[in-house]
């Protein structure tokens, strides 16, 4: 059965100079402010709650130049009822969030964002997303930061030529040679505009103040469904990567941890290493790869959507072993945060990290505030209902906001291809 995807709505139309962040800009019509934040629940004369969408709400608190954490978790939703304002506000922490209920109430330090009376969004539906037939209209997914990508938006299901899978075979790996000892040689940096680095751009900053936290029980669920990858490039030299399962042989990772541009293509060998604990701990031991596949639209564009990259072990081995693997889908229905995780280069070797965040969608891309650090491309980011896990992403990126590679309806088909053909 066909999976689907969520699609936003579509927002009121602005210019995007008017919703810059971090410009303390306010659009004026007949000399009174678009937007008005007032103490308590109750809009100035003139002015009408703004109860549209949560997008609406962040792209107002950003037009009176709010940024980073202040609206990163406009997304929240809690049933205030009427214990909060109505629409869009401010809590005492200085955070935006949206009551989709009658409101009326306030706490202390509470305001309520407010817009001018007949100027706001025309109203809709206040649910944030619909159920849609799995095409992607990037058009209409405009919420979030300006994101420095000048990536032409294309339709992913229908790049023919894009989503075709190629593959390269591994060639056979001598048991006694072992990647380097010491863990300085490994090129552990990487990012879109400087490629592989050894060491960690000086500009890198904190995003939006969530900080990572590091996982010990790495033999427990989910951890264990998540490797460390020990890469050699095809000119020599070694690389680091995070990555995940999806069926008893096969992982995911992002398409530069296999394919690299600037260092000679594909890679010449990886090493897989599940559930692993810190430099020496790797409590299911590793394996060798024996084939890896990406896509045409990153080994000949180098096209950011198209960043990911699977990688088949040679037998069932490690699953035999306990770990097991996720479950994936492309519907973002009802999923408002997300959890992601990998093995950062900027922490000891073999030490996994995570952190989890709200999101927002554009151009087949998932993108959230919470900190990462470069080693953690390829890692999972997947959403939590009960016990059920199931990967919305491919972590790839980093550099304020961070992002991931999102599992379209085409990704979703192209990993169960996988799954289907390798078990």
């Amino acid at each position: 059965m066909k999976s689907l995807i969520a699609i936003p709505l579509v927002l009121a139309g602005a210019s995007a100079d008017a919703f810059a962040p971090g410009h303390e800009l306010r659009r004026r019509l007949n000399d009174k402010a678009m937007y008005d934040l007032k103490a308590g629940s109750t809009c100035a004369e003139g002015y009408e709650p703004l109860t549209t969408s949560w997008k609406d709400c962040a792209k107002a608190a950003m037009a009176l130049g709010f940024e980073g954490d202040d609206v990163a978790n406009a997304k929240y939703n809690k049933p205030w009822g009427t214990k909060r304002p109505q629409g869009c506000f401010r809590k005492g922490n200085g955070e935006f969030h949206f009551n989709d209920g009658i409101g009326g109430g306030a706490k202390r330090n509470d305001k309520i964002l407010c817009v001018l009376e007949g100027q706001g969004p025309s109203n809709r539906d206040a649910a944030s997303t619909v159920e849609g037939d799995g095409t992607l209209d990037t058009s209409l997914e405009e919420f979030g930061p300006e994101v420095d990508d000048d990536t032409p938006i294309v339709n992913d299901e229908n790049d023919l030529d894009s989503l075709e899978t190629v593959v390269h075979e591994m060639g056979e790996v001598d048991e006694m040679e072992s990647a380097p000892p010491n863990s300085t040689e490994f090129l552990r940096f990487y990012t879109e505009e400087e490629g592989w680095t050894s060491e960690q751009d000086p500009q890198r900053r904190l995003c939006g103040g969530k900080p990572r936290k590091r996982v010990t029980s790495t033999t427990n669920m989910p951890w264990r469904w998540m490797a460390h990858l020990e890469i050699q490039n095809a000119n020599g030299g070694w690389n680091m990567c995070s990555a995940f399962f999806i069926s008893k042989r096969v992982l995911i990772t992002a398409g530069h941890c296999v394919y690299m541009h600037d260092d000679g293509g594909w890679v010449r060998r990886v090493k897989v290493c599940p559930g692993r604990h810190s430099k020496h701990s790797m409590p299911y031991g590793c394996q060798w790869v024996s084939e890896i596949h990406s896509v045409r639209g990153w080994t000949k564009d180098r096209t950011r959507m198209y960043d990911r990259a699977a990688i088949i072990l040679p037998d069932t081995s490690m699953y035999n072993k306990g770990i097991g693997y996720f479950g994936f889908t492309s519907s973002l229905q009802g999923i408002w945060n997300v959890n992601f995780a990998g093995y950062p280069g900027d922490r000891a070797m073999g030490e996994l990290w995570r952190n989890y965040d709200s999101y927002w969608t554009h151009g087949g891309r998932l993108y959230y505030w919470a900190d990462e650090g470069a080693g953690m491309s390829g890692g999972p980011v997947w959403s939590k209902k009960g016990n059920e896990r199931r990967i919305v992403g491919i972590h790839v990126h980093g550099g304020c906001p961070n992002g991931a590679v999102q599992v379209t309806n085409s990704v979703f088909d192209w990993m169960n291809d996988f799954r289907r053909r390798y078990g």
